[in-house]
């Protein structure tokens, strides 16, 4: 029963990724629905564990100690968690100033679902960067073909969800860019 629901809510969102208004009908929008779209998070875990382990050094001439790797999981649960929960907060803000409050509930669950695809695509881009077998140029590519067609799914379900215009649902995806960059910068220093 579990599975076969959230499958049926990672197939909703990935509709509305696809530009597919249908993909509404099959989001629990309901509060318990709102409530266990954060389940998301459980199954999107071990994508973010395969992105955390790829991720490249930082580049640069700074030098610094090794990090502990109890403080290094430290540092990226926590991270995980506010990468999970700024977006909710943020939108309360944001769908009020949009005069969206009521599609509130519906762009979450679609987007903790949506979540699933667009982090595993994620994670298999960063697995064939390690794993050498295309050119270095190749997977700059895909890796660029991945993030945009990511930022174009998010496009897709904020204004699906919202009913709003181009405009303000690239500004929803710029905003979702801005604090998963925020937070990426903050885990950096203190995590290294």
């Amino acid at each position: 029963m579990i599975a076969a629901d959230a499958a049926r809510q990672i197939k909703g969102a990935f509709r509305l990724g696809q530009r597919d208004p249908a993909g509404l009908a099959d989001l629990d929008v309901s509060i318990d629905g709102f409530w266990r779209s954060f389940g998301a998070a459980v199954l999107v875990l071990p994508a973010y564990a395969v992105l955390v382990l790829t991720e490249p050094a930082p580049t640069g001439v700074v030098i610094r100690p090794p990090v502990d790797p109890l403080v290094q999981v430290l540092v990226d649960g926590i991270a995980y968690v506010v990468y999970w929960t700024i977006m909710p907060v943020l939108m309360i803000h944001i769908t009020r100033l949009l005069q969206r409050e009521k599609a509130y509930t519906a762009y979450v669950v679609a987007d903790n679902w949506a979540q699933v695809p667009q982090t595993y695509l994620m994670a298999l881009v960063s697995l064939i960067g390690e794993s050498a077998l295309l050119p270095q140029s190749v997977q700059a590519l895909l890796a660029f073909a991945a993030m945009i067609w990511v930022l174009l799914f998010k496009f897709s379900v904020a204004r699906l969800t919202l009913g709003i215009g181009r405009l303000p649902a690239a500004g929803v995806v710029l905003v979702d860019l801005i604090a998963g960059l925020f937070i990426d910068g903050i885990t950096e220093r203190l995590g290294g």
